[in-house]
């Protein structure tokens, strides 16, 4: 297994071991510079976006994005700036209001994609998933 740190940060990896889901067999995790072996999980700043895209299906397009920064009690105000800055990133700023099962395929994986970008980082592919080629500003 393999990990690489590309250019501008972007990471190309096993995404199980990126996230520290997984331990890798040899070798180091760099992100930013630092040596994140020994870091858990939620510590990694790691985005992770699953094959299922893991959405919630009783939950709008909106909450499904913001869930993440509720939990971390951020400001109404900046959840509602942030979750808009990134439905028009991913390319669907009207789907808000719709719920998951509402969206094609594409739209679902656009959506999981938003939300992996809160965590600043961008995983590109994962080993043993199906490969994308994402490329945010």
């Amino acid at each position: 297994r393999a990990a690489v740190v590309l250019p501008d940060n972007v990471l190309f990896a096993d995404g199980d071991m990126l996230a520290g889901l997984e331990k890798q067999d040899s070798g180091d995790i760099i992100i930013d510079g630092k040596n994140v072996n020994k870091l858990p999980s939620n510590e990694r700043g790691i985005g992770f976006v699953f094959q299922s895209y893991a959405l919630f299906p009783f939950m709008t397009v909106y909450d499904n994005i913001a869930y993440g920064l509720k939990v971390q009690k951020k400001d109404k105000k900046f959840i509602k700036q942030r979750v808009a800055e990134l439905l028009e990133l991913v390319g669907l700023p009207d789907v808000g209001k719709r719920y998951p099962d509402q969206l094609s395929g594409g739209q679902r994986q656009r959506i999981a994609l938003a939300i992996c970008r809160l965590a600043k980082s961008i995983v590109k592919g994962t080993m043993g998933y199906q490969y994308l080629e994402v490329s945010f500003p």
